[in-house]
């Protein structure tokens, strides 16, 4: 017998709860327009999905760890690179995939440029290993590996993203001028970020 923790109704309607919060906190305090709120939605609902894919299920369970559990501080890797294997590219790939809208996203909700989003985005990272890590603690075992090489594959994720950005924002800006686009309220907030000159 044991416990699951999974990703479900209850923990969606706390987020919700959190999420509306956060929007009137952001709306009647910062006097944030529509289209910043815009932009924090979609930023919020990405990052209830990295948490989603990279906390949950938990597993609290005697068999699930006699069955798949591994030993919580055997099986950390610390050392950079040191476990990449031909069978980890994919699980790498995936961890630079997972952290590309981060370096994307965070430019639009923040005035944070190229060195605040990748510190951001490793901080990040890194306090997902951590709980990761207590979660794995309070089990007595794990079935995620805590991984330094994840950090530095999220950490490459949010810098490729955060090009992204640039590119995103140049292009649109050459559009404006070259074809004469009608500009739109999000139009608009994305010509203006100020990370770009």
């Amino acid at each position: 017998m044991g416990v699951v923790i999974d990703f479900d109704l209850s923990t969606v309607l706390f987020l919700g709860l959190v999420w509306v919060g956060a929007i009137f906190f952001l709306k009647f305090k910062k006097r944030k327009d529509f289209t910043y709120l815009l932009f924090f939605t979609v930023f919020y609902v990405y990052m209830a999905k990295l948490i989603d894919v990279t906390q949950f299920p938990m597993y609290f369970s005697e068999s699930m760890r006699i069955n798949i559990g591994q030993n919580v501080w055997g099986n950390m890797n610390l050392m950079p690179f040191f476990t990449i294997t031909e069978k980890s590219t994919i699980t790498s790939a995936l961890n630079i995939l997972i952290t590309i809208p981060f370096g994307f996203g965070m430019p639009f909700i923040s005035g944070l440029r190229a060195r605040g989003v990748v510190i951001a985005g490793c901080a990040t990272s890194l306090l997902l290993e951590f709980f990761q890590f207590i979660i794995a603690l309070m089990a007595g075992f794990t079935f995620r590996v805590v991984d330094i090489n994840d950090v530095i594959f999220n950490t490459f994720g949010v810098i490729i993203g955060y090009m992204i950005f640039v590119g995103f924002v140049r292009i649109c800006r050459f559009a404006v001028n070259k074809f004469g686009i009608c500009q739109n309220d999000i139009l608009k907030y994305v010509l203006e970020r100020p990370q770009i000159k």
